[in-house]
């Protein structure tokens, strides 16, 4: 996020960087996780993933009054005994308060990296 570059400059303030969160009993960290995955759920029409737990959350603080950006490392699984994974989730949550979701991707199966 912070290495993006628009136009040839970078965005964001200069001193950007990942902060780590503490994730337990972390109520934002899993506010933010329920609605990355239930985002994610709508976006795959009638996905079924259900959140275990948040492993691992960072945080970035963007420019005056844009907000900040999360990213999240969750453990989901769909019902009936299928295998869970570890995904990794972006969200923004603006200054004025809203949270957008940004992205939703798999990191591994638990016990098989995906490549």
């Amino acid at each position: 996020m912070a290495q993006e570059r628009q136009e040839g400059r970078r965005m964001g303030p200069p001193d950007a960087q990942w902060v780590a969160m503490d994730t337990t009993n972390n109520e934002e960290v899993q506010s933010l996780a329920e609605f990355a995955v239930n985002e994610q759920n709508q976006k795959s029409n009638g996905g079924n993933l259900k959140l275990g737990e948040v492993a691992e959350a960072w945080e970035m603080g963007l420019a005056p009054d844009a907000g900040h950006l999360y990213l999240l490392h969750l453990i989901a699984a769909a019902p009936e005994g299928q295998p869970a994974g570890m995904f990794q989730a972006i969200v923004w949550k603006t200054a004025g308060g809203p949270r957008l979701f940004m992205s939703f991707r798999m990191k591994s199966i638990i016990g098989c990296q995906i490549l």
